[in-house]
């Protein structure tokens, strides 16, 4: 066993490529000896999720930090937007536990935004 401890390697997502090259220069620039890898992908469709597990491998800690929400009366939101309000909100995060749970490690943290900020009375 090596006594060098190893330089975990962080996958930054994103769902347009420059954006997430971007990030990646800026953690290189601030970072030099860290290990940074891309993986595009939009995390509120199965296929998005599918494309970044496959760029990401196997992931040992999630951190879940999307989220969005829309500022307007709850009651007149249409269905179709709840149900991209909850991929996007929820089963991001919940599409890449069965792999770590599978594999008997991981954690994850969310961050996600309060999409209940729009209900408040006015």
């Amino acid at each position: 066993m090596s006594s060098q401890p190893t330089t975990p390697e962080v996958v930054i997502n994103g769902r347009k490529p420059a954006d997430v090259e971007q990030a990646i220069a800026g953690l290189r620039a601030a970072l030099p000896n860290g290990r940074f890898a891309p993986a595009q992908g939009d995390v509120a469709t199965a296929a998005g999720v599918a494309g970044i597990i496959a760029a990401a491998g196997e992931i040992d800690i999630l951190v879940n930090n999307v989220g969005v929400f829309e500022i307007k009366d709850a009651f007149a939101i249409p269905d179709e937007d709840w149900e991209r309000l909850f991929a996007i909100n929820v089963l991001s995060g919940v599409h890449y536990a069965p792999r770590m749970r599978a594999n008997g490690f991981g954690g994850s943290s969310s961050s996600h935004r309060n999409p209940a900020r729009g209900c408040r009375p006015r």
